[in-house]
């Protein structure tokens, strides 16, 4: 029933797109893409109109559903009729209202992935973001990983195609010439077109007076510099200002209304969001997915925070799922390099796979009496509590399928407003 579907959406999204032809700007990587996704809606959406892709529909039946327009039809027959419905009427009456650019989220989690997706939506412009550790349980190797993500500048044909990718990735950046389309670079390399030439980041948290959570990035492009200003912290964040900035000289949006634009940008529910927590403390909801390249990212960011001297910076780490053969490396990894940050005063483990990474802070060092194991989010959540105390700043981060945002949501100081602000909050997740 799923392989017929599949088709049916495969079929009605082509048509849908062959008749109203917006620019379609495909975005993958290991990680990132959420944010970059988001950063570029917000830029092309100031002069025209735009549909991104939502919730996690980034794969062979959630693509579609962005094309067309719709929300799934879960397991309702009748919700199925009305997205064909849909999709019937977008091909026999023209919509004067359909997005002018759409911009799909394509993810991987097994070989040819990409490469169906871009057959259903070739792209006017391929984003690439960072390859890291993700999905390999399907893969294998790091080697097939690469070459799946960069399907999405392989396929690009002729003039009019664009390549956005990082500079600073070098399974990425080697490869940038053999491409057959221009490309724009970005990253904190000089050598990039669009680079990083000085960033300041400022992440304050003492509760009894205004917390300050705040970057300014100056960037060099064809020798033009201007400072943008962004209400948040951290590399990956600035990661996704990047693409957005290329794609928005791409559209010939000039840098001063680029630089106005971004002020506005807000980190996607569950990618790095800050949220007061219970008790006067601040929660960084990192709770959507998790890989070991974003982990480690998100520790550099908790290691930044200005905190009172009695606070503690509290790091709940849970699975990182679809490692394959590198699953227990990488998570004993993950506790070595949460130990040598030496901004981690209490870890908390949660899941069967987190164990590992429990070990591994062990054997670099941590101190065993301030780890903490959990099998569950469920059994962790309550419990989690008793941790908490004025002041904390508190890092929540693992893979979908460990469900971290429960945790969130029972540790956030409004969770009335969780629907609104946390992840996987729908009826289908319950």
């Amino acid at each position: 029933m799923k392989k017929i579907l599949q088709i049916l959406l495969y079929i009605s999204a082509k048509i849908v797109l062959a008749r109203y032809t917006p620019d379609v700007i495909g975005v993958t990587g290991s990680v990132g893409k959420t944010s970059a996704k988001e950063a570029i809606a917000l830029v092309l959406s100031s002069r025209y109109t735009v549909r991104q892709s939502e919730k996690n529909y980034n794969n062979e039946i959630g693509v579609p559903l962005t094309i067309i327009g719709s929300g799934s039809g879960n397991r309702s027959i009748i919700g199925w009729i009305g997205v064909f419905t849909k999709a019937i009427c977008l091909m026999l009456f023209k919509d004067a209202k359909y997005p002018q650019v759409l911009i799909l989220e394509m993810g991987a989690d097994r070989p040819g992935d990409i490469e169906y997706l871009t057959r259903l939506a070739p792209c006017t412009i391929g984003v690439l973001t960072a390859i890291g550790p993700a999905h390999l349980e399907k893969f294998g190797t790091m080697e097939k990983l690469i070459h799946e993500k960069q399907a999405i500048v392989r396929h690009l044909r002729g003039k009019d195609r664009w390549a956005v990718m990082t500079a600073d990735d070098p399974f990425i950046f080697s490869s940038k010439d053999s491409f057959s389309v221009p490309s724009i670079t970005f990253g904190f390399k000089e050598g990039a077109d669009i680079f990083v030439a000085e960033w300041q980041q400022k992440a304050v948290f003492l509760p009894d007076d205004k917390e300050t959570i705040h970057s300014v990035i100056t960037v060099n492009y064809k020798n033009v510099i201007k400072q943008i200003e962004i209400n948040t912290v951290g590399k990956q964040a600035v990661y996704s200002m990047l693409p957005a900035l290329a794609i928005g000289f791409l559209y010939h949006i000039p840098f001063d209304e680029l630089a106005i634009i971004l002020r506005s940008y807000q980190q996607p529910k569950g990618r790095m969001r800050f949220l007061p927590g219970i008790k006067h403390t601040l929660i960084i909801d990192d709770s959507y997915n998790s890989s070991p390249l974003a982990t480690r990212a998100a520790l550099d960011v908790l290691g930044t925070f200005e905190i009172n001297e009695e606070a503690r910076r509290i790091v709940i780490l849970g699975d990182m799922l679809e490692l394959g053969k590198y699953t227990e490396s990488e998570h004993s990894e993950i506790g070595v390099y949460a130990t040598n940050t030496h901004a981690v005063d209490i870890l908390i483990c949660v899941g069967l796979l987190a164990l590992e990474i429990a070990k591994g802070a062990r054997r670099a060092g941590f101190d065993e009496n301030k780890i903490f194991c959990f099998n569950d989010a469920v059994s962790a959540r309550k419990t989690v509590q008793t941790f908490i105390k004025k002041g904390d700043v508190i890092l929540v981060k693992g893979s979908q399928g460990i469900r971290l945002e429960r945790i969130v949501k029972e540790i956030m100081a409004e969770p009335e407003h969780a629907e609104e602000l946390l992840v996987r909050q729908g009826d289908e997740w319950e």
